[in-house]
C-alpha cells in the first residue's frame, strides 16, 4: 500500500511504517483507520502528539492545507485517510455537504443496511443509529472484560 504513495518530504521511515500497519484497503475504495477513533476520525499519536490520520496523510502526500480551509471526506467515511477521498473545502461547504448526505457505513467500514442497523432509544444518545456489527464487537469486547475480571 505504500508503494501507491509517494511522500513530498521523506518522513520517518519508522513513522512511516507505524502510519501503514493501521490501515486496511476495503472494497469500497477507502482506506479505514483500524487505530484509535474519535467521534468517526482516525487519530495517530505522533511527538507524543494526537493527529488526526487523514490530516497527516494529506500533508504527507499533498502538501499543506490552506490557512481557513478543511478536508473533506467524499466519501462520508470519517475513518478514511485515502487522500483521493479527500477534497480541501470552507468550512461552510463542509457543513452543507455533510448535512446533505448521511453516511452510508460506519465509521469500521460496515454498511447500514437494515439488518445492520440499530437505532438507540431517544433516552440515550437522542435516537442516534448505530451500527449492529460494531455494537456485537464492543458488546463481545466488554463481556470478556467483565469475565476476565471475576
Amino acid at each position: 500500500m505504500t508503494d501507491l504513495l509517494i511522500p513530498l518530504a521523506s518522513p520517518n521511515p519508522a513513522t512511516w511504517a507505524r502510519f501503514w500497519r493501521k490501515v486496511v484497503k476495503a472494497e469500497s475504495g477507502c482506506w479505514l483507520w483500524t487505530g484509535r477513533i474519535q467521534e468517526g476520525y482516525g487519530y495517530f499519536a505522533l511527538n507524543y502528539k494526537r493527529v488526526r490520520a487523514h490530516r497527516w496523510l494529506w500533508l504527507q502526500v499533498k502538501g499543506p492545507i490552506p490557512e481557513g480551509m478543511q478536508l473533506d471526506h467524499l466519501c462520508r467515511n470519517r475513518g478514511c485517510v485515502n487522500p483521493d477521498h479527500l477534497e480541501v473545502v470552507t468550512p461552510a461547504e463542509n457543513v452543507r455537504r455533510g448535512s446533505q448526505a448521511l453516511a452510508t457505513h460506519c465509521q469500521r467500514g460496515h454498511e447500514f443496511t437494515p439488518e445492520n442497523t440499530y437505532y438507540r432509544p431517544a433516552s440515550n444518545r437522542e435516537g442516534k443509529r448505530t451500527c449492529k456489527t460494531c455494537r456485537r464487537a464492543t458488546m463481545a469486547r466488554f463481556k470478556a472484560r467483565r469475565k476476565a475480571m471475576a
